[in-house]
């Protein structure tokens, strides 16, 4: 049996198991349409956002704006404006990188202008937290400053003063290691992260064919052929890796062309074809390597259909799927860092919301592959560790 025997095998098991092509195709892409329009129109709930302030000014204004900012409870302000270790250079790179969500800059002389800079991989509805407060707060500190100028002046001229506020800029912009600016739409980042959800669901048909095959006695007697047990791994692997790979499409797709329907528009991928291409690959890798290591080490198809889809649910809770990383409290980010989904996410918010180059997703890369090729390799140690653990119980 060659290798492309096994994937026609493959994708005809696949084909007659209507219920498995449900769960991969229809219900990952009605996620991507309803929660995407629920998301757009409704923010997230936020604990803190993590900002940098560059206040240089020391007037009046400059120190009010300053004392109000650390006032406002969902801010976590970090002021570096006398911190020799971070430069502006600095602080804006690592907004960019996504280590924290924005950087405040207030100019030093007047007229005052006050920069915000945020990272594109944060939701429209989270940054309206920062710049909605912010101009309430510039609001009222120059009607205080202005109304307290007006009263000392009126004491000694006697003479009733109009009340004036100083003018104040707010610029918004985002930050990127790129010359060329993407502009973040919701889309962009909603899209790429229930499709990546969807992709990993892949674990459930694919579990079922393995148990089923088991069962009936199919791979004992494919084991016996000339065809390498690898070589039948290998065309599995490949098998389901295209299904994955036609999931990422379909719900791109749907993104591209479904969601501006519904007025929800700013889904793009022009230019980052091949890196995104890539980065689905690394994540079907992963996720067919997952789903081969649910179904060879499950007893049951009952065990493979409830414990695979419970640790896909915490990958994606623990990995920013379903609130960002930024938002859970400090122990929940530093597991956030091993999972899976948290991996393929963030290579695709580096490409389609960062604009940063091949670089950057690297190690994302590579960490998605290690796990695929740990969980196959577990897989096939299957009956090696098996034997060991039963000779270990008998002693």
């Amino acid at each position: 049996m060659n290798i492309f025997s096994i994937i026609q095998k493959e994708w005809l098991l696949l084909w007659h198991d209507k219920a498995s092509l449900i769960i991969i195709f229809v219900m990952p892409m009605c996620l991507v349409l309803i929660l995407t329009i629920l998301e757009a129109s409704n923010p997230r709930d936020v604990r803190q956002l993590s900002v940098l302030l560059i206040n240089p000014n020391t007037s009046i204004l400059g120190k009010a704006i300053d004392k109000g900012l650390k006032k406002i409870d969902h801010l976590k302000i970090k002021n570096i404006t006398k911190d020799k270790k971070i430069s502006e250079k600095e602080a804006r790179t690592s907004i960019a990188e996504g280590a924290h969500q924005a950087l405040i800059i207030v100019s030093k002389k007047s007229p005052v202008k006050i920069t915000m800079i945020f990272d594109p991989a944060i939701p429209k509805a989270l940054e309206s937290t920062v710049v909605l407060p912010i101009k309430l707060l510039v609001k009222n500190v120059q009607l205080a400053i202005s109304k307290g100028t007006v009263k000392k002046i009126s004491r000694l001229t006697r003479q009733r003063i109009p009340v004036t506020n100083k003018k104040v800029t707010l610029y918004t912009t985002y930050a990127s290691q790129q010359e060329k600016l993407i502009k973040p739409k919701d889309a962009q980042q909603i899209v790429p992260a229930w499709t990546l959800f969807g992709m990993f669901l892949i674990i459930i048909p694919l579990g079922s064919i393995i148990i089923k095959e088991r069962d009936l006695g199919i791979l004992q007697r494919l084991y016996v052929t000339p065809s390498y047990k690898f070589t039948f791994l290998f065309g599995r692997v490949i098998a389901f890796g295209i299904v994955n790979l036609i999931q990422w499409a379909l719900m791109f797709a749907l993104g591209l062309y479904i969601l501006p329907l519904f007025n929800i528009t700013g889904f793009s991928i022009a230019g980052h074809l091949l890196p995104l291409f890539v980065v689905a690959s690394a994540i079907a890798f992963a996720a067919t390597g997952f789903g081969i290591l649910i179904g060879s080490w499950s007893r049951t198809f009952e065990q493979a259909t409830a414990i695979g889809p419970i640790l896909i649910v915490i990958g994606a809770a623990i990995g920013g799927i379903f609130a960002p990383v930024y938002a859970m409290p400090e122990s929940l980010r530093a597991i956030a860092e091993y999972s899976p989904l948290h991996w393929g996410q963030n290579a695709f918010l580096e490409i389609l919301v960062r604009n940063s180059d091949f670089e950057a997703i690297i190690p994302d890369l590579s960490k998605l592959i290690i796990f695929g090729a740990v969980c196959i390799s577990l897989a096939l140690l299957k009956p090696f560790i098996s034997q060991k653990f039963s000779a270990l119980l008998k002693r």
